[in-house]
């Protein structure tokens, strides 16, 4: 993955995705709403911020207790990873306002895709991210 926005405060964590993950772009320590809107995201965000992001993109660590807190090296990020999860994360009122959608069409007569809303969801950013990437 490349131009993502990576948040972590951490240099071990930039290294590791960098040359483990094969994933660059800008790093920043704190994310504002601004930074995330639209953005391809990895790293750690609450949920009303993850909501703005095309989606965010998590190191998932099993680390053990007496780790936990503690800076990590890049061989131990490589030890304790486990897997990178991708994740498209929406609000509640923008879930429904799909599901609204679609029954609309429905109730108008519009063919309606018979697929799963986040589903749709995920397309639909996926073709607004290649057509901001193709301008």
């Amino acid at each position: 993955m490349k131009d993502a926005l990576i948040v972590t405060r951490h240099p071990a964590m930039v290294t590791f995705l960098r040359e483990y993950c094969g994933i660059t772009g800008t790093v920043i320590a704190h994310a504002t709403a601004t930074d995330v809107a639209g953005r391809h995201v990895v790293g750690t965000l609450p949920l009303h911020l993850a909501a703005l992001a095309a989606s965010i993109t998590e190191v998932t660590l099993h680390l053990p207790a007496e780790l936990r807190g503690q800076e990590l090296t890049v061989e131990q990020l490589d030890e304790y990873s486990e897997s990178l999860r991708t994740f498209v994360v929406r609000s509640e009122e923008e879930f429904f306002a799909v599901i609204r959608e679609e029954a609309w069409r429905a109730d108008a007569g519009y063919e309606t895709p018979s697929r799963d809303p986040l589903i749709r969801l995920q397309e639909e950013e996926e073709a607004k991210r290649q057509e901001g990437g193709a301008a």
